[in-house]
């Protein structure tokens, strides 16, 4: 289980101003709560937030020291600017090493499957995450799916098809599909035409019937009728 660190320092609530010198200064709102404590508002670094939250996310645990108090926590949750899509709020949850936490883990799809390679498929994917429940000592850091094992048309992986480390639950419902092979929409399958779908006929007729003969001329004998013997009596 890997850590990363991060300094905070404690700020005050209920001030507009003060929040607006926290982004003029280039640092992030964020608050600590969770393990029954109160909750701790405080501010972060925005340069050193960013590199920690792209190698962390919400799966690996953030050593967070504010004001000579460390914290042993998770990223919950973060909200950005909707214009710049800057990081403007984040909620980090405290943990214990002794009590099990629920949070999310990402899920990487890697290699390439034969069924797109090959047939022209596409990948649905539907799921990106799996949520768990641990110790902060058994949170895996991903979950890594081998596409190279979907070789056919309909086949996919479920979220009980992942294999998980001893002391982790996974509270997914198992047969949640997290990617499939599927045909793409732009692909059709052509219908046999009528005349396709049977055996050869004369052009303008009906499979199994007789062409109508042309106005004026003479329907065509019963071919199974037999002919008249000819009269063999000699005179």
């Amino acid at each position: 289980m890997s850590h990363f660190t991060l300094e905070a320092k404690k700020r005050e609530i209920g001030k507009h101003s003060l929040l607006t010198n926290i982004i003029k200064n280039n640092r992030v709102a964020a608050v600590v709560y969770g393990l029954d404590t109160e909750p701790i508002t405080i501010d972060v670094d925005y340069n050193q937030l960013l590199k920690v939250m792209k190698g962390a996310g919400t799966s690996h645990i953030i050593d967070l020291k504010v004001d000579g108090h460390n914290f042993m926590t998770i990223v919950r949750g973060y909200q950005q600017d909707p214009v710049s899509d800057k990081l403007r709020h984040v909620d980090f949850l405290a943990v214990s090493k002794d009590k099990p936490f629920t949070t999310m883990v990402p899920i990487e799809l890697v290699g390439v499957s034969k069924a797109v390679k090959e047939q022209g498929a596409k990948l649905s994917i539907k799921n990106q995450w799996v949520k768990v429940k641990c110790l902060p000592e058994n949170l895996p850091s991903k979950y890594v799916i081998d596409l190279s094992s979907l070789a056919e048309i309909g086949q996919g992986v479920l979220i009980g098809d992942i294999e998980t480390k001893l002391g982790v639950q996974v509270l997914n419902d198992p047969r949640d599909p997290v990617v499939s092979v599927v045909v793409p929409k732009e692909f059709k399958i052509e219908e046999p035409t009528a005349a396709a779908a049977t055996t050869e006929v004369v052009p303008g007729a009906d499979a199994g019937t007789e062409a109508a003969p042309a106005e004026g001329a003479e329907a065509p004998k019963d071919s199974k009728a037999e002919a008249a013997p000819a009269d063999t009596k000699k005179k």
